[in-house]
């Protein structure tokens, strides 16, 4: 992660070198020939396998990835070092709602992006099955951070909440949802008692949750 702590599991790879050793018993017995009994082989990595396989980093959710692949590292013989590489992750922003405070509305948690299941280094696509959607508050209107209007997964029926603005270009920051409240209308008619007949109608309007002044008395 961006502040030092592990993520996730660390990768190794190793590659292996061998070489011979051949001693001339003859010969080291020899005094003079003792330089010439003992002869090496050149190294040779095992099952000539001289290279560090490429790693993909995972998913890892609510993390967003600095790249995807550790590439190979070919060519090694017995004198390369070792070859140390990290991958960065970093947390994920969210759509963070903000409601008035209203009482008995409550604001609802945060939703994190989401992660695309196969690349660590993106989010989801946002047609993708089980995205995410922005949570429905009775009598308020969630709007994106242009101040549009969210629109509705359900038009018919908003509970089920609304479709998320586009994940920003730094996907580790939040974007903050903003609810308006709604404006409500209503109506009162004024009917004659004996006749029935609608003698006016007063038009009403005012935000979600307000208290109305409006009253009938002279």
């Amino acid at each position: 992660e961006k502040d030092g702590s592990t993520a996730a599991k660390t990768v190794t790879d190793q590659v292996v070198f061998t070489r011979t050793v051949t001693i001339n018993v003859i010969a080291a017995q020899q005094g003079s020939q003792a330089a010439n009994a003992i002869a090496y082989s050149d190294w040779q990595a095992v099952n000539n396998d001289n290279k560090f396989d490429a790693k993909t980093s995972p998913v890892i959710p609510g993390y967003i990835a600095d790249r995807l692949v550790v590439e190979e590292v070919a060519g090694m013989d017995e004198t390369s070092e070792d070859d140390i590489q990290q991958v960065v992750y970093r947390q994920l922003g969210s759509w963070v709602p903000s409601v008035p405070q209203v009482p008995g509305v409550k604001t609802p948690g945060e939703v994190t992006y989401p992660n695309d299941p196969d690349d660590p280094t993106k989010t989801a696509d946002p047609n993708s099955p089980g995205y995410p959607v922005i949570p429905y508050v009775p009598g308020f209107t969630p709007q994106g951070p242009d101040g549009t209007p969210l629109q509705p997964v359900d038009p018919k029926n908003p509970s089920k909440g609304y479709l998320p603005p586009a994940v920003p270009g730094d996907p580790t920051t939040d974007t903050t949802i903003v609810y308006k409240v709604d404006r409500q209308h209503a109506k009162v008619n004024f009917i004659d008692q004996n006749t029935k007949q609608v003698l006016h109608v007063e038009q009403l309007s005012g935000d979600s949750y307000s208290k109305s002044t409006y009253t009938t008395a002279d």
